[in-house]
């Protein structure tokens, strides 16, 4: 089975307690691709500019991933500064966005990308991911991605889009932002009642929860001692969740599960490194063997 992710693709200029990179590799459907590519077939659709490596398509390509849905414009691709501090390190203080080719970016999917089952709408304005589920007349789940800004600045689109979709995914700050509530439990269920069938909350270093109407699951983070760089493990953890949903063919809560545990274990991977550098040769193997370990950290006899 086969997904499509629409989303940045980016330059990011990282900052951390463990160093500093410059216009590496990054933007959210990036770092969703490379995860999922562990699990199923992806097809990438986005836009860069002329300034953007061939390496990192040849890296899309290496990966299996279908880079036919990217878009070539004249101009700078998108790219995004920002720094962790010591002690802080689920959330980045942004230093910089610079739109560039994105800002006037709205696509007309290839049928091939419009008929995957399985659908990511990444961050981005919640009138364009209305758009593109709009085109996605064959999708059997469809997961969409927010942040911050679209919650203070375009609620009403958003709102609108998540009556669309199957499943909701992000943050602690994004799901209390949203609902106005104090306690992340009350806010999962109450972003149910907006029509959504599963919530799924990412707690950064504390694990994640995946909510429904009728069950509910958490998981711990895996632990790492060491974590030189959060930026993208969101995203990666959404990529192997869907990823682990559409290799199973199975939408049951027992199914979901499993989902989680996987991507629980490959955002460990991303967070190890800068970039996309700890996950750019990642196999299903490798996230297996890590996983075997994480099971027996979480199983009670």
């Amino acid at each position: 089975m086969s997904i499509t992710v629409v989303g940045s693709i980016a330059f990011d200029s990282i900052e951390t307690p463990h160093g500093k990179v410059e216009r590496v590799l990054g933007g959210s459907s990036s770092y969703f691709a490379i995860a999922a590519s562990n699990f199923a077939d992806v097809n990438l659709v986005g836009i860069v500019g002329d300034d953007f490596d061939q390496r990192h398509l040849e890296l899309f390509k290496e990966r299996g991933i279908d880079i036919s849905g990217i878009e070539h414009s004249s101009g700078k691709t998108f790219a995004w500064s920002g720094a962790y501090e010591a002690g802080s390190l689920d959330s980045a203080i942004t230093r910089e966005v610079h739109i560039n080719v994105l800002g006037e970016y709205s696509p007309k999917l290839a049928e091939k990308h419009a008929s995957a089952e399985y659908i990511f709408l990444a961050n981005g304005h919640p009138a364009l991911q209305k758009s593109i589920r709009g085109q996605c007349t064959k999708a059997k789940f469809v997961m969409l991605d927010t942040m911050n800004l679209w919650i203070e600045t375009a609620r009403d689109d958003l709102m609108n889009v998540l009556k669309d979709v199957d499943c909701l995914v992000l943050n602690e700050g994004e799901a209390l932002l949203l609902t106005e509530h104090h306690n992340l439990v009350a806010a999962g269920y109450e972003l149910l009642e907006l029509g959504l069938e599963y919530v799924l909350l990412k707690k950064g270093q504390h694990g994640s929860m995946l909510f429904t109407k009728n069950d509910f699951f958490a998981l711990p983070s895996y632990p790492l001692r060491v974590v030189k760089d959060p930026t993208g493990a969101g995203d990666s953890f959404g990529g192997a969740f869907l990823g682990q949903l559409a290799r199973s063919k199975d939408l049951s809560f027992e199914s979901m599960k499993l989902a989680v545990m996987y991507a629980t274990v490959t955002a460990s991977f991303t967070v190890e490194e800068f970039g996309v550098d700890n996950i750019r040769d990642l196999s299903f193997e490798i996230i297996e063997s890590r996983a075997t370990k994480y099971r027996k950290m979480v199983t009670i006899p």
